[in-house]
């Protein structure tokens, strides 16, 4: 997990500030959705929902990821 997030780090030190500002709305866009995404459905686990493992977090947010920037790619934003 260590080089994982300095790797992360490291990209986006290295980025000029165009594409830094891109990654770092995308990381925050990703991060708020999957907040919202474990909070409501720790909610439903309570009504009866089947439990999730914590693996899926992260799987989550890297597809959530994946889906914003290519979306982003496409529309041209």
């Amino acid at each position: 997990m260590a080089l994982i997030l300095t790797a992360a780090v490291r990209l986006v030190r290295r980025a000029d500030d165009y594409h830094r500002a891109r990654l770092l709305e995308s990381f925050a866009v990703t991060t708020a959705i999957t907040a919202f995404w474990t909070s409501s459905y720790s909610s439903l686990e309570g009504i009866g929902f089947p439990k999730l493992n914590m693996f899926w977090i992260p799987i989550s947010m890297t597809a959530l990821w994946a889906g914003w920037s290519i979306g982003r790619a496409i529309l041209g934003r």
